[in-house]
């Protein structure tokens, strides 16, 4: 099989299709770093929320709880145990929200 030696034409050709696909490349590595970023927001957004929508309440739910058991409680229990049973309502309440509106 004899060796062909490429035209100053063929080796311009391949000279710019390697142009072409080394831009593409970058590209791909760009939309690569944009989507891991937006993926890292979403996954900022979400821990925020359950932050803001769970974790917070449960603390009062907490809170509330050790101050309804304590020995030297005072106020009437009935009334804190109401304001527990409402935030509980609204946790669960927000969870579903939550996972309703979560994509599929």
């Amino acid at each position: 099989m004899a060796v062909r030696r490429l035209s100053d034409a063929d080796a311009e050709f391949l000279r710019q299709a390697v142009d072409q696909i080394a831009a593409v490349a970058d590209k791909l590595a760009l939309v690569d770093a944009i989507m891991a970023g937006a993926a890292q927001l979403e996954r900022s957004r979400i821990s925020r929320d359950i932050h803001d929508t769970t974790v917070q309440p449960y603390i009062g739910l907490k809170l509330g709880s050790r101050r309804c058991s304590a020995p030297q409680t005072t106020s009437p229990v009935r009334k804190q145990l109401d304001e527990l049973v409402e935030m509980a309502r609204l946790v669960v309440h927000d969870l579903r929200a939550t996972s309703r509106a979560a994509p599929r």
